[in-house]
């Protein structure tokens, strides 16, 4: 589980640190005060594809000219920008370095990562042509300072050995990581149901959709024109869950994502949009039911609604304790946050009411 976050030059954040991350941490604060920059800082550090990392990260700014320009913190671009995450076991688990150059017809952005206790650094290289294409590639390379303390041999013998994406994947210190806001094409439905039943989740889907819909339901993937579409069955009909209302997808999505996910961190970007408050409660179900398979989820949140029914949802369950809010606010590039547990965050609901009102 990732404990803590250091960001020195993301977007809108210059410096600033996260502290004590629990199994469900919710971020809140008003528009522009580092919820989103906070996510896209864990999603670029602990991704076993940071090309594809930072490439979402910067197609997620619509309607930007060359957004590739504005990931690094325009007044500390000099030093380019440096995020650290910490497991809490000692040393942070990565530490990551980017850099920007910038042409006259395009932009290019280089990650170079630290991961403790491997003798390579993850090497990221992408070029945004004209905001039209980006190329990208992950390669690894020898640290600077393993080259300095092994003899030329070792060195040889290292550099036939670099590790491939699967060998970090299964590193005791990586998590599988994903976002669920829908910024960029996600997965098909039908393919994270497909995930979800692979393991043994089926039940558990079809309770949500029942719920969800009032009435006895199940999710099924059904083909047309050869093309597998997935959709709520009824008892004599069936219909695309498409056609069911953005609420009941979202939500839909929202389990399956979560369902899916065997393991690691799944990150929530206002998942309560589009949402009735019946159907708000279904998604704190869905996420307390993640976080009790140990999932780590971290949310943004404009909603007093969804953090009511987390918080309602997580002392039924008797997991208050596994659940904290951080209130965010960013002042010329400084961000600061303060922590509230879960078992005090009914009693400091009117400071969390005035982040969201």
């Amino acid at each position: 589980m990732i404990q803590s976050i250091s960001i020195n030059g993301l977007r809108g954040i210059a410096k600033g640190e996260i502290k004590e991350l629990a199994p469900l941490t919710v971020l809140v604060g008003p528009n522009s005060s580092g919820k989103s920059t906070i996510l896209d800082a864990l999603f670029i550090a602990v991704s076993d594809d940071q090309g594809y990392a930072i490439h979402y990260c910067v197609s997620g700014r619509r309607n930007v000219r060359r957004p590739a320009r504005w990931l690094l913190n325009q007044n500390v671009k000099s030093d380019g920008c440096e995020i650290s995450v910490n497991s809490g076991i000692g040393l942070p688990i990565r530490t990551c370095k980017l850099t920007h150059s910038s042409f006259e017809k395009s932009d290019k952005i280089v990650c170079s990562t630290d991961i403790t206790d491997l003798p390579y650094e993850l090497i990221a290289e992408l070029d945004f042509v004209e905001d039209k294409s980006v190329k990208f590639r992950t390669r690894s390379a020898i640290s600077k300072e393993v080259r300095e303390q092994v003899s030329h041999r070792q060195l040889e013998i290292l550099k036939e050995d670099k590790p491939d994406p699967e060998a970090l994947r299964n590193s005791s210190r990586l998590w599988p990581i994903s976002i669920v806001d829908g910024r960029v094409a996600p997965k098909g439905l039908d393919e994270l149901y497909s995930a979800s039943v692979t393991l043994g989740r089926s039940k558990y889907i079809a309770a949500i959709v029942s719920s969800a819909l009032g009435r006895q339901a199940d999710l099924r993937s059904l083909t047309e024109n050869g093309k597998p579409i997935l959709h709520c069955v009824y008892e004599d009909f069936s219909l695309p869950v498409g056609v069911q209302g953005e609420a009941i997808e979202t939500l839909l999505r929202l389990a399956l994502e979560l369902a899916a996910c065997a393991q690691g961190i799944v990150m929530l970007e206002e998942p309560e949009v589009h949402q009735h408050p019946r159907v708000i409660r279904e998604s704190a179900r869905v996420i307390l039911e993640a976080v009790k398979r140990d999932i780590q989820v971290i949310i943004t949140t404009h909603s007093l609604e969804l953090i009511d029914a987390l918080l309602g949802e997580a002392k039924d369950r008797g997991m208050l304790d596994q659940l904290a809010v951080f209130r965010t606010n960013l002042t010329e590039g400084q961000l600061a946050t303060s922590r509230i547990s879960g078992a005090d965050a009914a009693f400091s609901r009117q400071q969390i009411e005035d982040d969201l009102r």
